[in-house]
């Protein structure tokens, strides 16, 4: 029996065909990619690859909510903890980078991304509230010409084509930025604090520079901790801690989670 669910992918895919099918001179479409790229004039080509930037982001939620998926399943066995682990890595984000043949850092942000916006299951089996709502809902695409939508108007310096896939207000990258921050606000803060800050972030960071929404996220999160950095950091100590093997070759094995100032010596020896 074939499934009759639609690739989630179809429409990234048609608004792309469609763009390019526009793009592509009238007289000389051209034989192959590099002579239909070489005949398209200027207002053409930048459609094209503001209509791969908006494909590429279609893939990478994809990926995101795929990692998070895989990262809640059990090992086969029941041995090995995660399905992560039971495959051979460390965590989602190593899987990511080596499945995808991509730095670390892509695949670790993939990876954040997917934890924030995926929905955990209870012990009962029973869905529960995914961490961050609002980043989820951010990362779908919202249609350029809904007048409901205050940020697509006039002053969106990529506006998408109409003919093309329509843009989401926050990228992948821009929501492990709000995330992190987020996150390092936990600690102080409940979690309607948290989720009415994760709003006003999106907010002031649909469709801005990735500089733009690490500037405006640390600023909501220093707005979080009122009370300055030496309670964060009391709180970073008492999470200090440390295990030291010695190895059967003479070796010492040490691993620690430090804060900021006792890792500052350990760097520095």
């Amino acid at each position: 029996m074939t499934s009759t669910a639609p690739n989630p992918l179809t429409a990234a895919a048609a608004g792309f065909d469609a763009v390019w099918q526009s793009a592509l001179d009238a007289i000389r479409p051209g034989a192959g990619v590099a002579e239909q790229l070489e005949n398209m004039n200027d207002e053409a080509i930048l459609r094209v690859l503001d209509e791969l930037g908006a494909v590429q982001h279609a893939v990478e939620v994809l990926a995101a909510r795929v990692t998070g998926a895989i990262a809640l399943r059990p090992s086969p066995s029941r041995r090995d903890g995660a399905l992560v682990r039971a495959a051979g890595y460390a965590n989602p984000g190593v899987m990511v980078s080596e499945r995808w043949r991509v730095a670390r850092a892509r695949g670790a942000v993939i990876a954040e991304v997917g934890a924030a916006i995926t929905q955990p299951r209870g012990l009962l089996g029973e869905l529960e509230e995914c961490p961050f709502p609002a980043v989820a809902a951010s990362l779908e695409p919202v249609a350029a010409d809904d007048p409901s939508d205050p940020d697509t108007g006039p002053d969106d310096t990529h506006p998408s084509s109409t003919a093309g896939t329509p843009r989401a207000p926050l990228s992948v990258d821009g929501a492990a930025v709000i995330v992190r921050e987020l996150r390092n606000a936990g600690r102080i803060c409940t979690r309607s604090e948290l989720e009415t800050a994760s709003v006003i972030a999106i907010e002031h960071a649909a469709h801005a520079p990735l500089q733009d929404v690490t500037r405006i996220a640390k600023l909501v999160r220093t707005r979080l901790d009122q009370d300055g950095r030496e309670p964060r950091d009391e709180l970073l100590r008492r999470a200090e801690r440390c295990t030291i093997h010695e190895l059967p070759t003479g070796m010492t094995l040490l691993r620690a989670e430090l804060a900021p100032e006792s890792a500052a010596f350990i760097r520095a020896g």
